[in-house]
């Protein structure tokens, strides 16, 4: 939660600052963009540890998905999912159906279709929860890829810029 916010405003500060550098001309556009580039190194390094706290969590909820089974592709993809969703659905129905032929009065018969349904939801909930943290630590690899892209162009900017002004006072 804590990084989030600090990633909120860190955007906002750099994003006033590439704003302020694309109305700027000259020696003032090289300012504001070496100001900018100070921005975004703030900001990537923050996308940086976002992205481990991201790990952290993922290596968590990796070991609780293998806890009911999963096995894992080398892109972290469950590759054996609707096995898993089966098995979970298939113990659940058979505890009802164990349920439905049981009396009225047969407290096993309901512990057992109780225990069926509490593990069917935590399964449920322990695959979302992997598939969740997955699909942000793919956001969050990205934004950390998009980072470096952005300052090489940052660089590559500011080179231009030199060369121009240095052109621009030799004239």
């Amino acid at each position: 939660r804590v990084i989030k916010n600090q990633l909120e405003d860190l955007t906002a500060i750099y994003d006033n600052l590439s704003s302020a550098k694309d109305k700027a001309f000259g020696s003032a556009r090289l300012s504001a963009l070496n100001k900018e580039i100070a921005a975004h190194k703030k900001l990537a390094q923050a996308n940086k540890e976002y992205l481990s706290e991201i790990e952290d969590y993922l290596s968590k909820d990796k070991a609780a998905a293998r806890g009911v089974g999963a096995e894992f592709d080398a892109n972290g993809t469950i590759t054996n999912y609707d096995q898993i969703v089966e098995k979970a659905v298939a113990d659940y129905n058979a505890a009802v159906a164990t349920f439905n032929k049981a009396t009225t009065d047969d407290e096993g018969a309901k512990q057992a279709f109780e225990a069926a349904q509490d593990r069917y939801d935590e399964i449920m909930e322990i695959l979302d929860q992997y598939d969740e943290t997955h699909d942000l630590w793919l956001e969050q690899m990205q934004q950390v890829l998009d980072d470096v892209m952005t300052e090489q162009e940052q660089l590559l900017e500011r080179t231009q810029l030199e060369v121009e002004l240095k052109l621009n006072v030799s004239e």
